[in-house]
């Protein structure tokens, strides 16, 4: 039986996302020779927006938990890997279920801190009143420069606050129980990070109980895109890849 036949891989794409944006990672474990890989796509996103604003992080991640557990079912041992949100639901099962090992890119176990302020933007923490008052936020379109650096799917042009609300309260339990994580870790981010800042990924570090646990910052020069979309960006897709396959040639092969 070949090594890689005893492992089952979870890809998870971000919050308004899509499958598109976690394609090179699939891409990169069918190359090392992977065979049960689930990469679905969560409830509301892929749609419209009355499919997307009137879903939360609880049918998110409980649609992420159904095909984790079919893999597990199947006596495999599952290895998670998360862009974005899709990291954050990785931390959520990890905290609940044992993993092989848990890759995160990007991922937030928060999304702003008040003191001293880090965030996207300063309305952030006033999400929890203004979306009983405007339900969806109009926003800017990406702009083509920027999907040319980093290819992207997706909801544009508008932010459901519902939905982003869920997942703010969401990552507050994620944050708390950071500690049940015992299995081997990569974090991927970018100092330059704008949608996600970069103290994320230090907080997970410094808060799970891996014996095996790596972080490793992602430099991006260029200042069009948010510096957000590790796997599919021109400078650092390949960088990601890399570093995904050194990382599960070393607890696949210690297994």
């Amino acid at each position: 039986m070949n090594l890689m036949d005893r492992f089952g891989f979870l890809v998870l794409h971000g919050f308004g996302g899509s499958p598109f944006e976690v394609e090179p990672v699939v891409q990169c474990l069918q190359e090392v020779g992977a065979k049960n890989i689930e990469c679905p796509t969560l409830p509301g996103h892929c749609e419209d927006l009355t499919s997307f604003k009137n879903t939360r992080f609880k049918d998110w991640a409980q649609a992420a938990e159904r095909r984790f557990l079919d893999l597990f079912h199947r006596g495999l041992q599952v290895i998670i890997i998360g862009l974005s949100m899709g990291g954050s639901i990785g931390m959520y099962l990890a905290e609940q279920y044992p993993c092989a090992g848990l890759i995160t890119i990007s991922s937030p176990v928060y999304l702003y801190r008040l003191f001293p302020f880090e965030g996207a933007s300063k309305l952030l923490p006033l999400v929890c009143f203004v979306r009983f008052i405007v339900p969806v936020v109009k926003t800017n379109r990406t702009i083509p420069e920027a999907n040319k650096i980093a290819p992207h799917k997706g909801y544009e042009g508008f932010y459901a606050l519902h939905p982003l609300y869920s997942l703010i309260k969401a990552l507050k339990n994620i944050r708390k129980n950071l500690p049940r994580i015992s299995c081997p870790m990569l974090i991927l981010h970018s100092p330059q990070d704008i949608s996600v800042p970069v103290s994320n990924a230090w907080e997970i570090m410094l808060n799970v109980r891996s014996n095996i646990r790596r972080l490793e910052l992602l430099p991006i020069m260029e200042r069009i895109t948010t510096r957000h979309l590790l796997t599919t960006h021109i400078e650092t897709r390949d960088r990601v890849e890399e570093s995904i396959k050194i990382f599960l040639g070393e607890i696949i092969n210690a297994r």
